[in-house]
């Protein structure tokens, strides 16, 4: 088997079928396609069950279902990996789809090119249909041998979001996704890029990503911001082993004082900002940064706090 697609499903039974239909046109041999039903209490399950039964009987085959016990979209995930017989790896958020050349363009590179990841783009788009840009670009394009300078480069600029690249399934044997946390593939995605000497950048957009602003990414919990704080000071200790790690750590860390800053209090808010700012100064050299705005920080924790958190509250 070249690819093993998995997809986790909880609670979209409003867009099952929309995902499925994006994959199951294009489905050829070579691939599977493992759904992991993580405890769903709707019936999407059911209803992929029923699609592919009714509409792609013939491609039934190339489907993996599994029922589990709910534990979150990272033991889903891991379950669908355990299960894969694929030489690479992709995942698909059920309420999103593929682009109709999704699979040809990724299997002609998987066929072609031995690369440990291939990553390709991405557009937003909404319930009306209207689609919108996702990531700046990274200027890459091919094969591409990983070192430092192109590091800094993925690091500084990509968005960690799994479902972006497809990877080689061997990247996973001494790696998981993270159970219980959110912001799961933040923690992750670096280190499989770390693990990995050659990727493939595609200039395609391959992937369409549903936009959800009742999602984890902009919605405010006291556990997204524990789970996103999690990250970032995970991701400041790996600075000491790779300083890459410091552009998505400061990265997720002003995301972090966004959502902080306009659901706490300004006591929480600075508290948080100043046990970072701690952290930071432990494990990064204030001659390696280049952003004033990060210097700002670094130097001025209590004043950048101040003024975040106003610059926030008017805004928002």
């Amino acid at each position: 088997m070249l690819l093993s697609l998995i997809i986790p499903i909880y609670n979209v039974e409003k867009y099952i079928e929309e995902c499925l239909e994006s994959v199951c046109c294009q489905l050829v041999a070579g691939v599977e396609v493992i759904l992991v039903n993580d405890g769903t209490p709707d019936s999407s399950m059911l209803i992929a069950r029923k699609y592919i039964s009714e509409r792609y009987n013939n491609l039934k085959e190339q489907f993996v279902f599994i029922d589990q016990e709910n534990q979150g979209l990272s033991g889903a995930r891991n379950t669908g990996i355990q299960h894969a017989t694929g030489k690479y790896l992709a995942f698909l958020d059920s309420d999103d789809k593929v682009d109709p050349k999704y699979l040809t363009k990724i299997l002609n590179i998987i066929k072609e090119v031995k690369v440990d990841i291939i990553q390709f783009e991405a557009k937003r788009f909404n319930e009306c249909g209207k689609e919108f840009p996702f990531l700046k670009d990274i200027n890459l394009k091919g094969v591409v041998e990983l070192n430092d300078k192109i590091y800094e480069n993925i690091f500084k600029n990509s968005a960690w979001f799994c479902w972006l690249r497809v990877y080689k399934k061997e990247l996973f044997e001494s790696l998981k996704f993270p159970l219980g946390r959110n912001f799961e593939d933040a923690y992750l995605v670096p280190k499989l890029f770390l693990n990995s000497k050659t990727a493939f950048f595609l200039e395609d957009t391959l992937i369409y990503y549903r936009e959800n602003f009742k999602g984890i990414t902009f919605t405010f919990s006291s556990k997204n911001l524990a789970d996103l704080e999690w990250v970032v000071i995970h991701m400041i200790e790996q600075i000491v082993l790779n300083k890459n790690f410091s552009f998505s750590s400061i990265n997720l860390f002003f995301h972090l004082c966004l959502l902080s800053s306009k659901n706490e209090s300004f006591i929480d808010f600075c508290k948080r900002v100043l046990h970072l700012n701690r952290l930071f100064k432990c494990n990064l050299s204030l001659v390696d940064v280049k952003s004033y705005k990060v210097k700002f920080f670094l130097l001025f924790p209590y004043l950048f706090s101040l003024l975040f958190f106003i610059k926030n509250r008017v805004n928002s």
